[in-house]
């Protein structure tokens, strides 16, 4: 039996689970994590134990769980007293051949036929691969009530009309749904990409989770995927992968085009840089009278230069006078 689960960070931006009361959230945190939770979001549950180890009251149980089975976030079997969490096997990844392997051996252990099926073709949905195929079963021929929970207290204040009550519960599917829409499309994408960090490089942990989770904001999750093949192309861990994102960080690299543009400019630059044998050219500084057009500086005459010289170049013609007298004399 796994010692944990794995809850994803955006359920608390999950707009259901946000409007929730503080009983129905312990309950459902308590439903993805109680030691009865198997692989494939299948297995009995006891309201007894549920009070017990949650420390609500029998009624707040079973008022949350009914509310959860409305709002179709689980199943209920009341023969079998089996739970179905209905997209377990969406947030919670099965591509390991191992993990499918205990699908396989939970899936025969499900009593509910119905569920059974429906973790079949869910799995396949997901092309986890699992070797239980859905033709293979031996369906009873009247569905179970699969949809109900045995409920001890009465919840009908006012009666109403069986027409409006459908009504009103099919308007308020339908608004829950779009308004959950996009955050869990946003989680499907991170998801994807944790997925990815666990084929390529490793186990995940939260740290890292949490960190994959901001870079994905700040940028894009091709980008932050691209960081994980080239790590993993490279043998590196995600100190590796970080170094990468803070690199394109700091060049303002935001998108995939981007990253293409700025692998094409390194490119070329080692190009322009290589000599004929491919190694790069050793650049070396050329003095500018090597230049064959090449003009001297022309330096400005001061009067005080022009005195200096005229000084100059009289004490030179004495010089060559009194050399000229002295070899006549001779």
């Amino acid at each position: 039996m796994a010692i944990y689960r794995q809850v994803h960070l955006s359920i608390w931006q999950d707009k259901w689970f946000s409007e929730l009361e503080s009983s129905e959230k312990l309950l459902w945190v308590y439903l993805l994590t109680n030691p009865k939770t198997t692989q494939s979001g299948v297995y009995e549950f006891s309201t007894k134990y549920a009070v017990f180890e949650t420390g609500l009251s029998r009624k707040e149980v079973e008022d949350a769980l009914q509310s959860f089975i409305k709002a179709e976030r689980v199943l209920y079997d009341q023969e079998t007293e089996e739970i179905m969490i209905v997209n377990w096997l969406r947030y919670n990844s099965a591509r390991s051949p191992k993990v499918a392997a205990v699908i396989d051996k939970e899936i025969e252990s499900i009593k509910s036929s119905e569920f059974k099926l429906k973790v079949i073709t869910t799995a396949q949905h997901y092309e986890y691969p699992i070797r239980a195929k859905a033709e293979n079963l031996d369906m009873v021929s009247e569905p179970k009530d699969i949809v109900s929970v045995p409920y001890g207290y009465t919840t009908d204040t006012i009666s109403q009309p069986e027409q409006n009550q459908n009504h009103n519960q099919n308007h308020n599917q339908q608004q829950n749904q779009n308004e959950a829409e996009a955050p869990v499309a946003a989680a499907d994408i991170t998801k994807r990409v944790y997925d990815l960090y666990q084929q390529t490089i490793g186990v995940l942990n939260p740290v890292i989770m949490t960190e994959i989770a901001d870079w994905i904001k700040d940028m894009t999750p091709e980008v932050v995927e691209e960081s994980l093949k080239r790590t993993a192309a490279n043998g590196g861990q995600w100190t590796y992968a970080r170094g990468i994102l803070r690199n394109w960080d700091k060049k303002n690299i935001r998108t995939m085009e981007q990253v293409d543009a700025d692998d094409t400019a390194h490119r070329n630059a080692i190009e322009r840089n290589k000599g004929s044998f491919g190694k790069p050219k050793r650049v070396e500084a050329r003095p500018d009278w090597m230049d064959p057009n090449y003009q001297p500086p022309k330096e400005e005459v001061t009067p005080e230069m022009e005195a200096q010289l005229a000084a100059n170049q009289a004490k030179l013609a004495a010089l060559r006078q009194k050399n000229t007298a002295e070899e006549a004399g001779l």
